[in-house]
């Protein structure tokens, strides 16, 4: 599984006059064959899901992120092993190496952690008769916008909400700002990536006047039909269904 780093809220914003950028085009999320997953596949053991550092009270967002994951894929017929048994063998594993982190210089040990890593999948999938494992990590990312919209990983969201200086973005204006996305990734029993995808969540900054401002700590992860899109968006391809576009009024802001 690719994306394990951790990254917090920093400005991330930019505005500039320009015609808009074309869209790049859509990656296939699917790593190995869908038919080879679904034919193989039948029992899914989560990981813990994973936060920046820098978030408050995380673990009541974790909670929240796993319970929308488990009501998905059980719906879609898999049976799915908390994450609470891939827990309990990671810090089996972490006491038994003595931590990934060099006690003179700080440093992590990455290939340490990468060890841990499969040894840890390959214990949970044995231990669970898993086939497979469910890894969910929450991400800054820097995204696109324009005309008051910004526009990433199946989601969308205004940067003011009406007020004059919306009409400041009509016209051809576009920038960047920080975002939260939900990354996930379906391993095998050798860590090996079948699907990888992401669901975006929501924009860190708004604008306000002329000037972006951060969104409060308070609101993070606060509006649930947005936190429901990230998972739904992330994954659809994996089980077959469809997402309403981006902007529908059944996940838009109240």
């Amino acid at each position: 599984m690719r994306f394990r780093s951790s990254l917090w809220l920093y400005p991330l914003v930019a505005l500039t006059l320009a015609s808009c950028a074309p869209r790049a085009p859509a990656v296939n999320p699917f790593k190995v064959p869908q038919a080879d997953i679904k034919a193989k596949v039948k029992v899914i053991a989560l990981a813990p899901v994973n936060l920046p550092g820098d978030i408050d009270d995380a673990e009541p967002v974790k909670a929240k992120f796993e319970s929308l994951i488990t009501a998905k894929l059980t719906a879609a017929g898999y049976k799915v092993v908390p994450s609470s048994e891939y827990a309990a063998v990671w810090k089996q594993i972490t006491e038994s190496l003595g931590g990934f982190f060099d006690p003179l210089t700080g440093k992590r040990d990455d290939k340490k952690v990468k060890t841990a890593r499969e040894h840890a999948v390959r214990e949970v999938t044995a231990k669970t008769k898993a086939d497979a494992v469910f890894d969910a990590v929450i991400n800054v990312v820097k995204v696109n916008f324009g005309n008051n919209r910004a526009a990433w990983h199946g989601t969308t969201e205004p940067l003011m909400t009406g007020g004059a200086w919306s009409s400041f973005f009509n016209g051809p204006y576009q920038g960047t700002v920080g975002a939260l996305s939900l990354f996930v990734a379906l391993s095998d029993a050798n860590d090996v990536d079948m699907y990888l995808n992401a669901g975006g969540i929501q924009v860190l900054s708004k604008l306000s006047g002329r000037n972006f401002t951060p969104v409060p700590r308070h609101e993070l992860f606060a509006n649930e039909a947005r936190n429901q899109r990230a998972v739904d968006v992330a994954l659809a391809p994996l089980l077959d269904q469809a997402v309403a576009p981006a902007g529908s009024s059944l996940y838009e802001e109240p």
